[in-house]
């Protein structure tokens, strides 16, 4: 195990030295020379012999390396090595500028590195558990099965046994640590996790027989791609919010590189087939009583799916029909097929009635199930897996040497489909994982964090032992709330559920319609023992209350005797305080009389106090016609020059409008003002009257 471990640190210190450049060609001079850096550095002295390197790469890397390579890499890279010949044996070393350049691009970038950090960051959960070991295990078996299907892909051998890191190779505390440090938002982690794995390829080129001196974009360009169901579910956000922008970004490196993306009759039918089924299941135990917003609290911890799906698009819906939601789906699926150049694909080369080509289906649908079933790993239809599968073989017609010159693919997260495929053909796999074409495709196009986070994110392990799924979640809400629509209740019990770990809700054995039943029951036994908590507190309240009723008895004719003397002393104190209400009655009427009279004087001055403008008003325009008749000869006399401009205007027109304005207007508006002054300051007037009427009924309250 110890030996194990080391060759682990080396093989990942060595995949740190090889993308230090972020240089991601596959040449095998390329890979030559960073293997020698890696020495160099690993072994921490100024220099080394060429059959040290040979020895020390056999021994920590597994990896065989002549004489000839290395010199090759020495003497095309004067400028980094240096070399000299001592004692029959050529010593290398890096040179001081080479040497700080490797280290400064390397320093803290180690996987250990980052394992201390995550470790410091999720103490609660590491706490006792030796996490160093759980993380190297997940990683290593990353790269070797990458390294093994890079194998079968560049050298098409049938593989017997294939290495599954992804099923019950952990404790699911192994599993929540592993997806925990996989999805930690860390873009630097990302990267080195993705160099591990990567550098797979590299080992792949320099183990494998046959001559593999590069891989070359221009030998990847325009292969072909289906699409499996689960990629759709995933790309939708079926599967979660951010499975749907890893899975984007995964395909928009299909664009990239220029490979099309197709989708078959078979995936379109499975695709549409599965959304009608889950529906019908959603629909069995739909209620308008469950409440989508209180779903959503208790199913955030849950790995996300269509049930966690539904309940986000149902909140806030007025409408929220299934036949709307499963629309809703297909219009996703059309958008996601228009957006991403995606290709639905009807035809298929072979005549599916033809009786050999069935029972050539049939025996691919039996064989993938019972591979499945043997491994626990039951995911989707077998039955279009197969057709998906022969569809591929047809398409390739036998052209399945290696991976450049098969054009024909099919891109799946069934780990299950995967191995059953690597394991029965001396044939270019037809399964890819989108982590393995994304460890080939990244090298060649632009790489983003998003990118590494994307190729992390298909990395993450599947948890065998939840205690529920969103569907039983829902079944169990439905359950409760047929026994009471109160949220406040309904929370408490599903609280209580969960702090039982459902053990009275659901078990292994459990069907659907037991866990609703179960649910129902356990919530009307819970409100049952609440009524009767309710009923015994009653009980015990009444006790109390014969009790106090014995010393309230005793109490009372105390309290009669105090009573009658009481009342005696109230009865005179009442008199003389009748006697005192009375006077403070009287004088708080003539006080609210005298506010009441105040208040409408008041308000009547108000509405006098516009008139009094009137009355310099009226003076003036008496003035206006005294002056016409008197002084007419004065100098100061302005009003007798007005009536003369007037009298003497040209325009008979403008003299007859004149004189109406002058003497009509004036008349007018000597008569509204002299109507108002009398309307409001004469006390006998009707308009006064009214006003005081309205003033009287429209008093405040506190004046009446």
């Amino acid at each position: 195990m110890k030996d194990n471990k080391e060759y682990q640190n080396h093989l990942f210190r060595l995949a740190v030295v090889l993308y230090a450049d972020n240089n991601y060609d596959v040449k095998l001079t390329t890979v030559h020379k960073k293997i020698v850096e890696s020495i160099l550095l690993e072994c921490g002295q100024k220099e080394f012999s060429v059959n040290q390197i040979i020895d020390f790469c056999q021994k920590n890397y597994k990896i065989i390396f002549d004489e000839n390579s290395i010199m090759e890499v020495i003497n095309k890279n004067t400028d980094e090595f240096l070399s000299i010949s001592k004692n029959n044996d050529i010593f290398i070393c890096l040179s001081e500028k080479r040497k700080q350049a490797l280290n400064s691009k390397i320093n803290n970038k180690t996987i250990d590195f980052f394992i201390a950090e995550f470790i410091k960051k999720y103490q609660e959960l590491t706490n006792g558990i030796d996490t160093k070991v759980i993380l190297y295990k997940f990683l290593y078996a990353v790269f070797t099965s990458n390294a093994e299907s890079f194998q079968k892909l560049i050298d098409n051998k049938k593989i017997s046994e294939t290495i599954n890191f992804g099923t019950n190779n952990y404790t699911e505390k192994e599993k929540e640590i592993i997806n925990n440090f996989l999805q930690w938002d860390n873009a630097e982690k990302n990267k080195t996790i993705f160099d591990i794995s990567s550098y797979a390829l590299e080992y792949c080129m320099l183990t494998n027989n046959k001559s593999t001196n590069s891989i070359q974009m221009d030998n990847l360009r325009n292969k072909v791609f289906y699409l499996d169901t689960n990629i759709i579910y995933r790309a939708l956000g079926i599967n979660g919010e951010n499975r749907k922008k890893r899975s984007i970004t995964f395909l928009n490196k299909f664009s990239e590189s220029k490979e099309q993306l197709i989708i078959s009759k078979s995936t379109d039918i499975e695709f549409k087939e599965s959304i009608k089924s889950h529906i019908d299941r959603i629909k069995r135990y739909n209620s308008s009583r469950i409440n989508s917003k209180f779903y959503q609290e208790y199913s955030k911890n849950i790995q996300p799916d269509i049930f966690n799906f539904y309940h986000n698009w149902r909140i806030d819906k007025t409408n929220s029909n299934l036949e709307l939601f499963e629309a809703y789906i297909l219009s996703l699926y059309d958008s996601l097929k228009k957006e991403q150049n995606i290709t639905v694909d009807y035809s298929v080369p072979y005549d599916a009635k033809d009786k050999k080509v069935i029972e050539k289906i049939n025996s691919y649908t039996t064989d993938i199930y019972n591979f499945k079933s043997r491994e626990g790993d039951v995911l989707g239809s077998s039955e279009y897996d197969a057709e998906n599968i022969y569809l591929v073989e047809c398409k390739r017609n036998w052209k399945v040497t290696n991976l450049f010159d098969t054009k024909f693919f099919l891109i799946s997260t069934d780990q299950g489909l995967r191995r059953w495929d690597y394991q029965r053909l001396n044939q270019t796999p037809i399964v890819l994982l989108p982590s393995q074409w994304l460890s080939i495709l990244l090298r060649y196009v632009n790489r983003t964090e998003d990118d590494f986070k994307s190729f992390v994110s298909f990395l993450n392990l599947k948890n065998n032992e939840i205690l529920i799924d969103n569907e039983k979640l829902q079944i169990v809400i439905a359950g409760i709330s047929e026994m009471t629509t109160d949220l406040e209740t309904q929370r408490n019990l599903l609280n209580n559920i969960i702090e039982n770990k459902f053990n009275d809700v659901i078990s292994k054995k459990s069907s659907n319609d037991d866990i609703f039943n179960n649910s129902k029951k356990y919530a009307k036994t819970k409100l049952e023992q609440q009524i009767e908590e309710l009923k015994k507190k009653n009980e015990t309240l009444s006790s109390s209350h014969s009790a106090l009723e014995a010393n309230q008895k005793e109490l009372s004719q105390q309290i009669e005797k105090n009573q009658r003397e009481t009342d005696i002393k109230i009865k005179n104190i009442e008199t003389e305080k009748s006697s005192k209400n009375q006077k403070l009655f009287d004088e708080n009427k003539k006080l609210k009389e005298h506010l009441q009279k105040q208040y409408i004087a008041n308000e009547i001055k108000k509405w006098q106090r516009t008139v009094y403008w009137f009355t310099p008003l009226i003076f003036l325009i008496l003035v206006f016609y005294l002056l016409q008749l008197c002084f007419i000869d004065k100098e100061w006399n302005i009003v007798q020059k007005i009536i003369y401009y007037i009298d003497n205007n040209p325009s008979t027109t403008t003299k007859n409008w004149l004189q109406w304005l002058v003497n009509g207007g004036l008349l007018t508006g000597l008569g509204f003002l002299i109507k108002n002054v009398y309307n409001r300051l004469y006390p006998k007037s009707k308009k006064r009257e009214e006003k005081m009427e309205k003033i009287i009924k429209d008093l405040p309250q506190e004046y009446k």
